[in-house]
């Protein structure tokens, strides 16, 4: 089942506080608050993003396209513009007069993401690449995003999701995330796999179907490089297995690794997550 951009929003609140309510530190994640403005206040801050150049503002009228959010960090507020549609991020900084400036902007239309959209043999579709509104500290004052590619399948009584997601820095230098952008690959972000209900001896009634789900919690720690964070990545599941009602039991579970920012090999790391994306 594709997820809804209310969805993600909604599992965007989720992820975070399942970590910690303490979202100004710099050890958890930093939420994003969708914000609710007037009309002339998104007038003035579509103006805004629409005068950068790099700013693909083909869908101007669609008011759905471009969202405003906030976020609280340790030195005081931010702000942040999402182009839903067309993977476009900008810092945006609210004026005294109501207008809005934009501090820099990032694109990942034209970035390929490390996990490759579902073939034909797959049964699965591409529910394609989105940014998560998130930051994620790599060092004091220094955020990464997430950019997931959904793939889904859905079918009478039952379908599935799965989101990895590549982590990308916001560097200021830079106004395109391409391979050089990358903290991390291919990161298990979340999954539900419920199957089409199976039956025993004919009978529906009383039968438990099997179902996985997963989720993705971080924290950060002091690394060994002077001015950088460790990832504590930890994976939670949960499956429950076919069977009669009152007989089956759901079996939750934890693994947590150590992602290392300043290294290029995190892939047995990752590779532990992966072992319960809802397979």
């Amino acid at each position: 089942m594709k997820l809804s951009i209310l969805d993600k929003y909604i599992f965007s609140l989720t992820l975070f506080f399942v970590s910690s309510i303490a979202l100004a530190a710099d050890d958890h994640p930093v939420a994003m608050y969708k914000q609710k403005i007037s009309a002339n206040a998104e007038k003035q801050l579509r103006d805004a993003v629409c005068s950068i150049a790099e700013f693909d503002c083909s869908q101007r009228t669609d008011s759905s396209s471009i969202a405003l959010y906030k976020v609280e960090l340790i030195d005081g507020a931010a702000y942040y513009v999402i182009s839903e549609s067309k993977l476009q991020l900008a810092r945006v900084n609210p004026i005294s007069d109501g207008s809005f400036r934009v501090e820099h902007m990032w694109d990942a239309s034209t970035y390929t993401h490390s996990v490759a959209p579902p073939g034909n043999e797959d049964d699965l579709k591409d529910g394609g690449i989105f940014i998560f509104p998130g930051l994620y500290a790599i060092g004091p004052e220094r955020y990464a995003v997430a950019v997931a590619r959904n793939s889904y399948t859905s079918y009478s009584r039952g379908g599935a999701y799965y989101e990895q997601a590549d982590f990308l820095f916001l560097d200021n230098t830079k106004t395109r995330f391409d391979d050089t952008s990358r903290v991390f690959t291919g990161v298990p972000f979340s999954c539900n796999n419920q199957p089409t209900p199976g039956c025993a001896n004919g009978s529906c009634e009383k039968w438990i179907t099997g179902q996985s789900e997963g989720h993705l919690t971080l924290r950060f720690v002091p690394a060994r490089v002077h001015n950088q964070y460790d990832w504590l990545a930890t994976w939670h599941a949960s499956d429950t297995p076919d069977g009669k009602v009152g007989t089956v039991r759901t079996t939750k579970s934890k693994q947590t690794v150590r992602l290392v920012v300043s290294s290029r090999d995190n892939e047995r790391q990752l590779n532990a997550l992966r072992t319960n994306f809802c397979r």
